[in-house]
């Protein structure tokens, strides 16, 4: 991707604006470990003494809860039958006014390959995230779209407050962001259709003796402020651990892979979140395995369904501008199906997770439920 313009995601999330410096300090090498990090979190057994998680995302079954309006957590509003001309939109709609802008900002992970990191050869971002904000750009201002964008570091304890901060000037989030009904409701996170389905997971020092969650007991596992991972962490620990077992420990870090470096430096035993991040972890680094069946579960308990998440029209009353906003996700919406139904997000997902062609077809969230946006 050329021409790209990153922007710092600074630490007063009032300030925006370009820098002095080549790159971001989000996407520099920093130490693991801070003075000021959150406080780790004690799990003690509640469980049978197996592994299976019970997350609130689902009840238990390995079904996936509605959410309170009754549609499910994945439910998105269905694309235009076909797509307006780049450039082309409705005046006073999202689209056009960021084509008039003349740029799409994007919040992006800059450390979690092959979803969105630096190639320092380059240099330039590169990953899954940032083909799928390339697809969007494009759609927007045409051929060379790519070349609009205006990459903005944040990491994942960060994305929601972007999205809520009227001076942030992101107009949206492709940053591995797990579309939850909690999100949605609580936090009022405006989400696309799923883009891609990733897993829960573990990784762990290759031949530690480390199989299951269950293992860990006395143990710390990592895991990244502000992910829906720590939450299923918790859940999953109580089930596994039984009464009498020793207690694990969840040590929380800014972003994923201070999560490596922790067990690199022997502050942790492990990570846990999504298999995507974790699949980068384990290409950079020949000592890590990532167990089969370190966690089980049924069905959508171990799920992570990103979307693209996008910035309200009116951040202090949702249900204003209500239809303006819902027009923005049924267009971003139409360049996902777009993307899946003509190929692109295969030959995307083949070249960062090297799979065969009728793999990558098969992954696709449109080859997988027919219904889709709908749920």
């Amino acid at each position: 991707m050329s021409a790209l313009v990153i922007v710092v995601a600074a630490a007063v999330l009032g300030a925006c604006g370009t820098t002095g410096a080549r790159f971001p300090a989000e996407i520099e090498p920093r130490p693991a470990a801070t003075a000021t990090r959150t406080a780790d979190i004690t799990v003690t057994g509640t469980g049978t003494g197996t592994s299976t998680s019970t997350s609130t995302g689902s009840d238990g079954s390995g079904a996936a809860k509605p959410c309170a309006d009754g549609r499910p957590v994945r439910w998105s509003p269905a694309p235009p039958a076909s797509m307006p001309t780049p450039g082309v939109f409705r005046p006073g709609s999202i689209m056009d006014d960021i084509w008039r802008k003349g740029d799409l900002t994007v919040a992006i992970v800059t450390d979690a390959p092959p979803a969105g990191s630096m190639n320092w050869t380059e240099p330039t971002l590169e990953g899954f995230d940032v083909d799928i904000a390339g697809a969007i750009a494009t759609a927007l201002f045409g051929n060379g779209g790519e070349s609009k964008i205006r990459f903005r570091a944040v990491t994942t304890k960060d994305r929601a407050a972007l999205l809520k901060n009227p001076n942030s000037g992101v107009d949206i989030v492709v940053a591995t962001y797990t579309i939850t009904c909690e999100r949605k409701e609580k936090e009022n996170i405006l989400f696309s259709g799923v883009y891609f389905e990733s897993r829960f997971a573990l990784l762990v020092p290759a031949k530690a003796g480390f199989k299951t969650l269950r293992d860990f007991a006395g143990y710390t596992i990592c895991s990244t402020e502000g992910a829906t991972s720590v939450q299923k962490l918790e859940d999953a620990a109580r089930s596994a651990l039984a009464p009498g077992d020793p207690p694990l420990t969840i040590t929380l870090r800014p972003r994923a892979a201070d999560c490596l470096v922790a067990v690199q430096q022997g502050e942790a035993d492990g990570v846990a979140t999504d298999d995507i991040i974790l699949a980068g972890m384990k290409a950079r680094d020949q000592y890590v395995d990532v167990p089969p069946g370190g966690v089980t579960a049924a069905g959508d308990d171990l799920a992570e369904p990103y979307g693209v998440a996008l910035h309200r029209s009116h951040l202090d009353d949702p249900n204003a501008n209500k239809l303006r906003d819902e027009e923005f996700v049924q267009f971003v919406n139409g360049v996902l199906r777009d993307m899946m139904a003509s190929g692109g997000w295969a030959t995307s997902y083949q070249n960062w997770f090297h799979v065969t062609r009728e793999e990558a077809e098969a992954a696709a969230p449109l080859a997988r439920n027919p219904g889709w946006p709908a749920g």
